[in-house]
């Protein structure tokens, strides 16, 4: 069991990295409220570098002796994550509403739902 739970969140993670570069592709910043505003070029940076504190966090939790809470926080992360793209897919700046995008991020949160059973 510990193997398929193991394999599932390895996809989950592999499905966030994937939307995290299809988001940059989709100027996600475009939903932001601050970002939004702001010229591209200085919304994609600040939009890109909000991701390494976020992969360090998730990162240092996994090699640590807190994997278990790691692994939770991702999930959790994910569920929310995906009903917030549900919610904002009438937004007016959403780029992200093609099948492989929307598959990417629905996938990862019923992943992420079966993961949190496993563990």
């Amino acid at each position: 069991m510990q193997t398929i739970s193991n394999f599932i969140f390895s996809l989950e993670l592999a499905l966030l990295l994937t939307h995290e570069m299809d988001a940059i592709r989709g100027k996600e910043w475009e939903m932001f409220i601050i970002l939004k505003d702001m010229d591209d070029e200085r919304a994609y940076s600040i939009f890109m570098l909000m991701h390494i504190p976020l992969y360090t966090i998730i990162l240092a939790l996994l090699f640590s002796n807190h994997i278990r809470i790691g692994l939770y926080i991702v999930d959790v992360f994910l569920i929310a994550h995906t009903l917030v793209h549900i919610g904002f897919r009438k937004h007016p700046a959403n780029k992200l509403n093609n099948t492989i995008s929307k598959y990417i991020i629905q996938i990862a949160g019923v992943l992420s739902i079966i993961h949190l059973l496993l563990i």
